[in-house]
């Protein structure tokens, strides 16, 4: 397990032939916990994130504006507070046979953004698995509920 104070920033790039490859030695077994996650910065490209477990503080898994051509695969998002799972806001870029799990409180599973008015372009999201998230009515109400 690792555990972040502060988000891992990445702004790297590799090649389509030899992106840069940042990933688990064993799918799964390596946690990324804490406060940060990793955020992929302008201008990283050709960056591979495979194979963690993300269970830091919700709204810290990011590919911002001016990133492009990246890929998350084969990661397991659970991260807990109000926020995103995972922000997208490069262009270009896959999201893949991940798991997203066990949302339970408000925040989009995936956030799909760009910068300024222009959203992000040109995404390939395919096999990915949503798994285990309440309606966000009743998480509204539930809350309302709970503290009346």
């Amino acid at each position: 397990m690792y555990q972040t104070e502060a988000d891992i920033i990445v702004g790297c790039s590799g090649t389509q032939a030899q992106p840069v490859m940042i990933q688990a030695e064993t799918v799964g077994r390596a946690v990324i916990a804490g406060r940060g996650g990793i955020n992929l910065v302008s201008p990283a490209s050709y960056v591979v994130i495979k194979g963690f477990t993300f269970t830091h503080a919700a709204s810290h898994a990011k590919s911002a504006a001016g990133t492009s051509f990246c890929r998350w695969t084969r990661n397991v998002f659970e991260t807990p507070g109000k926020g995103e799972y995972l922000t997208i806001a490069g262009n270009d870029h896959e999201i893949d046979y991940n798991t997203f799990q066990h949302k339970k409180e408000m925040g989009r599973i995936l956030a799909i953004r760009g910068e300024g008015s222009q959203i992000a372009q040109r995404l390939h999201i395919h096999h990915n698995y949503f798994y285990d998230f309440p309606d966000q009515e009743a998480l509204t109400a539930q809350k309302l509920y709970s503290s009346a």
